[in-house]
């Protein structure tokens, strides 16, 4: 029996092995193209974390309790004021030259803690030049701290508005401003519409502040009233002897409002006498702090001290999570 073969030989024709070569090309251009961008997409999510990071690190948790207390911490809360780098949420900054701010210490007579007890960021791997700094996936700072935009720091001017626009320049390393953005992740994140810590998320206006007084001692303040003023204390740096203050406001007045008489009568008087409710909302000016657990105290006009031989105070709570608070009870004891 014969068996009939072909002539041609076993094989690729060099059209069929161009043809191949051709769609393995396209293939492995698709992979690198594909890798490359979740390469980029991988790149763009640790940005966003580590920003998420940041903006966690200066406000803190912000939560509230079922009980209604603020579970505040984080750099606001400790130091006062907004970070002017992120080298100030990896090492205590300096109050003045060569002199950092103190560790965390709490202030017996404010009632109060306050200080550096960072890091609050875990510290990055370090470059091979620059300072020690926290920046993004692409090996850029971050830019839009406060320190760019002024030569000052800013326990040394009022910082009490404005937001905290940290962003990233994107995986091109350049800012929007620059031009030239063609890719998805070019573009500098968030965007400029969109700050990392707007205003309302760190200070509050406390404009029309009402303050109730229940005086609880046998002192009749009715018969002989002293001249008093509400603080509201928050971590002033800018003031080595007495770092503990109300942030300056636009007159230089260090207290709420103006000085006013407390007349409240004695806690044995007649049911009513030994209450007031004194109203500020005829300031007609800003009364601006910064968020946290702060501490509010009735002072003497003339220096800005605790009232003697009483205690006056109360706990203060300023939070994106609470209402702003217009409606204070503070109580007079021994």
């Amino acid at each position: 029996m014969h068996v009939t073969t072909s002539g041609r030989a076993a094989g690729l024709s060099l059209i069929e092995l161009l043809v191949v070569i051709a769609i393995l090309a396209a293939t492995a251009g698709m992979v690198i193209s594909m890798t490359s961008k979740f390469d980029e997409r991988a790149r763009f999510d640790e940005t966003a974390r580590r920003l998420s990071e940041i903006r966690s690190a200066v406000l803190g948790p912000e939560a509230v309790s079922t009980t209604g207390d603020l579970l505040s911490g984080g750099y606001l809360q400790d130091m006062g004021w907004l970070p002017d780098s992120s080298t100030d949420l990896l090492r205590a900054p300096e109050a003045s030259p060569g002199t950092p701010v103190p560790a965390l210490t709490y202030d017996p007579t404010w009632r109060t803690w306050a200080g550096w007890r960072g890091p609050y960021l875990a510290a990055p791997p370090a470059r091979k030049t620059g300072d020690v700094a926290v920046y993004d996936d692409y090996g850029n700072d971050f830019y839009g701290w406060l320190a760019e935009s002024s030569s000052q720091s800013s326990w040394e001017i009022p910082r009490l508005s404005g937001d905290l626009a940290i962003r990233s320049m994107g995986s091109d390393g350049l800012k929007d401003a620059e031009g030239g953005k063609t890719g998805v992740f070019q573009g500098d994140y968030p965007a400029t519409q969109q700050p990392l810590i707007a205003e309302a998320e760190w200070v509050t206006d406390l404009r029309g502040l009402q303050v109730e007084v229940t005086n609880l001692t046998a002192v009749d303040f009715s018969v002989s009233p002293v001249q008093a003023r509400c603080r509201i204390i928050v971590p002033r740096w800018d003031h080595p002897s007495d770092p503990l203050g109300y942030w300056d406001s636009p007159d230089g007045d260090e207290f709420i409002g103006r000085s006013f008489s407390l007349d409240v009568a004695a806690n044995d008087s007649e049911t009513g006498l030994n209450q007031k409710v004194y109203d500020f909302a005829t300031i007609g000016r800003s009364i601006r702090i910064p968020h946290g657990r702060r501490m509010l105290f009735l002072v003497r006009d003339s220096d800005g001290q605790p009232l003697p031989g009483v205690r006056a105070y109360a706990e203060f709570l300023v939070s994106r999570r609470l209402s702003p608070p217009s409606y204070v009870k503070l109580t007079i004891r021994y």
